[in-house]
């Protein structure tokens, strides 16, 4: 029986309405929005945005910068495969 991927992060923001979960087994991050133009704003923003922020360990895009990332939209859900 499959067990559910363990998520190694999980981050709220407010201002721009997303959830984003990263798992690290399945290689997941699912960004939960009010539409796909939010979540193509958020990998734009925080996905490449930080890539010599190297000393903000709050930052949470140090589990994708640098990754091959792919992303498809189904039911008003980002989900990132890297």
């Amino acid at each position: 029986m499959n067990q559910p991927p363990i998520s190694v992060e999980e981050i709220y923001y407010s201002e721009t309405d997303f959830i984003v979960h990263l798992f690290d087994k399945e290689h997941i991050a699912t960004v939960v929005t009010a539409s796909s133009v939010q979540a193509s704003l958020w990998i734009n923003k925080f996905l490449y945005a930080y890539k010599d922020n190297d000393n903000n360990v709050n930052d949470p895009t140090r589990f994708l910068v640098g990754l091959d990332v792919k992303s498809r939209f189904e039911n008003g859900r980002c989900y990132i495969t890297y």
